[in-house]
């Protein structure tokens, strides 16, 4: 739905056999280009004939109505049945006798095709002038069809019931769509305006997808046309160019790689809206990608603002998928590529915003670059697509845009490539941010990066080339910032810097982890009373360390006070090999631990934790006391946490998305 409202909005002019030719080289990859230039003219004579009936009809009452009546679509709309001897031999003549029924009360044969039935004079519903009933659809094209068409599915047969009625005036037929059908119970399901967007050939009617209910409350999708009797005229004079072009299309198509396919593609665009053909195409460049469209829509916009506007011939020159419309954008915003000024203004902050561990203040960012006012609006205004600023912060408008220009692409990504001119190093805006945080540690620690700094600092100077030591360091004996993480409710990412601090270790980076492991392990023994009292209890529990702990001696060279503490006379020297207190207010009933998991029964609660971090991941209730736990992962993540309950029940959960997973009674 979103493609059709760009292609309404943007994609102007008529289909011709070239655009045709196009479309089959996107649906076929089967070059066709100047063979189907012989059809031209037939379409321009069908068209001739159909435009004379518009212009006489535009200055009708009630025409600009018809234009601006809206589409319904729904791909996924079938039959409720997908037997064909239900839908077509059950179904479809018990739908045909209601739809007329609610058409027309008495119909007769028509005295020129014995075929078709119209409403006896006086006999049809108010709403309505003309009616054609031409029966059932033949068996034999109806089968033909679903195996053609449809690869054998009845369900979507959606024309075997079928009816068209006929106005002389624009008003009543609008009346008729509008308020004749809904009133008369019968209900619209899809609809398509030809009015607005003519066929490649010209001609136009409602093409309308409908639910009639049976009898047994099944609801039968039936196809009913209106159309005014000027239009209906004009297609008997169009049918002969029509003609022309159905029979030389078989010769044409010969030859070709499965040329029934292609025969009957062709005559389907050239029976469908342009609007049709204009999302095809587009769809064809999404490639199913709504970020796509959302980003093709802001093109066409800046285009339509710039006085170019896009008809059928331009299509194929519109970007295809996320990478070129990337490249737009950013060829857009710097004409120069690489050498443009404003790119290298740009790039800096494009590489702080790609590390951020998450949306930073413009005036952090300006603080950290060095610009004047000048170089921020020049460079605000190069990145606001793509990376947009709102309350102050600049964001992602999506993790695709950072990928394309870093090449972290993974395999299941959107993206093909790299950008070959426009490129960033996350490595830098980590180096500028790990900086900035140990520049805000040697100042009064305050401000409004004083949250960001507290909660990422640790993990920019992890990622910050050369510096993961730096960091470990102050992870370990800056008391200070640990207050100040602890005070501000930051418990959790302590866990998460030490994980960050080993994977440095493991990337190769000249770090020492025994005395950050210390501080992490003083932490997680601690918990119960860190999460209560904060960074207030700091001090004196590190006063309480052994003496030659890492703790113990930040402390004590911080000098705050420690001449007024209590001295410990016989303070145990041996460090406790404790590594976490992770408290509950029920009793514990069972613990069990595997390679990335804790899990506790305490109550009537399943606690999760991860087990690196101590973080509590997630809480699972049951009904009545936890009475055992058990979990099983494997090397991928992948496993089962399982509880036993007092009450006599077995849960198990996802270990991996923590999703509950199957309940069931236990078995004796």
């Amino acid at each position: 739905m979103y493609l059709r409202s760009i292609a309404r909005k943007h994609v102007k002019g008529e289909v011709s056999a070239a655009d045709i030719e196009k479309d089959v080289k996107r649906k076929f990859g089967i070059d066709l280009t100047g063979e189907l230039a012989e059809l031209q003219e037939p379409m321009d004579k069908s068209k001739a004939i159909y435009d004379r009936v518009r212009e006489r009809l535009r200055t009708t009452d009630g025409f600009q109505e018809l234009l601006e009546v809206p589409e319904i679509r729904n791909a996924d709309l079938t039959q409720a049945s997908d037997k064909f001897d239900t839908v077509y031999l059950k179904q479809a003549p018990k739908a045909q006798q209601k739809l007329t029924s609610l058409i027309a009360s008495e119909w007769q044969v028509d005295p020129k095709e014995k075929t078709v039935r119209h409403p006896v004079p006086g006999k049809q519903e108010p709403w309505v002038e003309s009616a054609d009933d031409p029966g059932v659809k033949g068996e034999p094209r109806s089968r033909e069809k679903m195996k053609n068409d449809y690869n054998n599915h009845a369900n979507k047969l959606k024309d075997l019931a079928r009816s068209t009625l006929r106005y002389k005036g624009c008003r009543r037929m609008h009346y008729g769509l509008t308020k004749g059908l809904p009133g008369a119970g019968i209900k619209v399901l899809t609809l398509k305006n030809k009015y607005a967007f003519p066929t490649p050939m010209g001609y136009s009617d409602f093409n309308l997808c409908v639910g009639i209910k049976l009898d047994d409350q099944v609801e039968y999708v039936a196809e009913m046309q209106l159309n005014l009797d000027e239009m209906i005229e004009a297609k008997r004079d169009a049918h002969t160019h029509y003609e022309v072009v159905r029979k030389r299309l078989p010769e044409l198509c010969k030859g070709k790689v499965d040329p029934e396919k292609l025969e009957a593609f062709i005559i389907g665009r050239l029976n469908s809206s342009a609007l049709d053909a204009a999302v095809a195409a587009l769809s064809a460049k999404a490639d199913g990608l709504f970020l796509y469209a959302h980003l093709l829509a802001q093109h066409l916009n800046t285009e339509a603002k710039a006085g170019r506007a896009i008809d059928f011939a331009s299509l194929d020159a519109l970007p295809t998928g996320l990478d070129e419309v990337y490249a737009v954008n950013f060829h857009r915003a710097f004409p120069e590529g690489g050498d443009d000024a404003a790119w290298k203004d740009a790039r800096p902050l494009i590489e702080l915003i790609a590390a951020a561990m998450e949306p930073i203040t413009q005036v952090m960012a300006a603080a950290r670059l060095g610009w004047d006012a000048a170089q921020q609006e020049r460079v605000l205004e190069a990145t606001a697509l793509l990376f947009p600023v709102r309350d102050g912060k600049f964001h992602v408008f999506h993790k695709t845009a950072v990928d394309w220009l870093t090449g972290e692409i993974t395999a299941n990504s959107s993206l093909k490539s790299r950008s070959d001119v426009f490129r960033v190093e996350r490595r830098n805006g980590h180096m500028t941010l790990a900086t900035g945080f140990v520049t805000w540690l040697g100042g009064p620690r305050s401000g409004d990066a004083a949250s960001y700094w507290l909660q990422h600092g640790i993990a920019h100077l992890c990622r910050a080339e050369g510096r993961a030591d730096e960091a470990a360091t102050v992870y370990a004996t800056d008391l200070a910032f640990l207050r100040e993480r602890l005070s501000a409710g930051y418990l959790s990412v302590l866990g998460k810097d030490f994980v960050e601090l080993r994977e440095a270790a493991q990337r190769g980076e000249a770090v020492d982890l025994s005395d950050a492991a210390q501080t992490k392990a003083f932490v997680g023994k601690h918990r119960g009373v860190l999460q209560h009292q904060k960074g207030a209890a700091v001090s004196q529990l590190a006063s309480q360390d052994p003496d030659n702990s890492v703790v113990f001696r930040a402390w004590k060279a911080e000098g705050l006070g420690g001449a007024r503490m209590l001295a410990w006379r016989n303070k145990p020297q041996a460090r406790d090999p404790c590594l976490a207190s992770l408290v509950h207010s029920s009793a514990v009933s069972s613990a069990a631990v595997s390679r990335t998991r804790i899990v506790g029964g305490a109550g009537k609660v399943v606690a999760v934790y991860n087990r690196e971090t101590e973080e509590l991941l997630e809480e699972f209730a049951g009904s009545s006391d936890v009475s055992s736990v058990a979990i099983w992962e494997n090397e991928s993540g992948q496993g089962l946490i399982v509880a036993g309950f007092e009450d006599g029940t077995i849960k198990t959960w996802d270990a991996g998305t923590l999703a509950h997973h199957i309940p069931h009674p236990a078995q004796s």
